[in-house]
C-alpha cells in the first residue's frame, strides 16, 4: 500500500470541532489485496471517529479513496494517530504507515494576534491620555 495523496486538514481547529480526512491509496504490491483488508489505527491519540475502515480488494496498480470524519479533543494540543493496512485473512499489517495530525487551539492564531494588537493599542492610548 502506498499513499498517493491526502486531504489537507485545516491548520487551526477548535476543541470539539469535526473535520474529514481522506486518503488516496494505491496497491503498490504484486498481488491483489485480500478481501477482508482494513485501514486501522495502530498508535497515537485515538480521535473520536477513528475506527477500522473496510478497504476494497485492489489489483496491483489500482487506487481507492478512503475517508473518515473525526471530532477534535476538548483539550488544546497537537494530536497524531498512525494507520496501517491489516489483512484479517493473513493476520498481518502491510504497506506504509499513514497519519492523521491535528492541532487544536482555543483561539485562532489570527484572532490571538488581533487581541494582542488591540490590547497594545489600548495600552498605548491609555499611556497617551495619562500624559495629557
Amino acid at each position: 500500500m502506498k499513499l498517493i495523496s491526502t486531504t489537507t486538514i485545516p491548520s487551526f481547529l477548535r476543541p470539539g470541532e469535526t473535520f474529514r480526512q481522506t486518503w488516496r491509496l494505491s496497491n503498490s504490491g504484486r498481488s491483489s489485496w485480500p478481501l477482508r483488508s482494513y485501514l486501522i489505527p495502530v498508535s497515537g491519540y485515538l480521535l473520536k471517529g477513528a475506527q477500522p475502515v473496510d478497504v476494497p480488494s485492489l489489483f496491483p496498480g489500482s487506487e481507492c479513496e478512503i475517508g473518515l470524519s473525526f471530532c477534535c479533543p476538548s483539550t488544546p494540543g497537537q494530536y497524531a494517530l498512525s494507520w496501517k493496512m491489516w489483512s484479517e485473512d493473513n493476520c498481518v499489517y502491510f504497506g506504509e504507515q499513514i497519519w492523521t495530525v491535528v492541532i487544536v487551539n482555543e483561539v485562532a492564531p489570527a484572532e490571538e494576534k488581533r487581541e494582542m494588537d488591540c490590547e497594545n493599542q489600548v495600552a498605548n492610548l491609555e499611556a497617551a491620555f495619562s500624559r495629557l
